[in-house]
């Protein structure tokens, strides 16, 4: 009974280590797709790359209000 009691309370702890997805879409200001647009997390390695749609997709462990940054040479 106490090893099924452990391995429950270590199944449910893996929950506590959650990541949050950052996801959005990068555009012009007439609504054109920017691709290849790098967006990131300031003050971290977290962050991805816009495709074709202009659509971006990460996750990170970070918590709290955090700044985004989107770059892209040509603006």
């Amino acid at each position: 009974m106490k090893y099924q009691f452990f391995i429950i309370c270590l199944i449910t702890s893996f929950n506590c280590w959650s990541q949050t997805i950052v996801s959005g879409r990068v555009v012009t200001s007439k609504g054109e797709p920017i691709i290849g647009a790098n967006i990131y997390l300031e003050g971290t390695y977290d962050g991805g790359t816009s495709n074709e749609e202009g659509l971006f997709e990460f996750s990170t462990s970070e918590i709290g209000v955090r700044v985004l940054i989107v770059s892209y040479m040509s603006y």
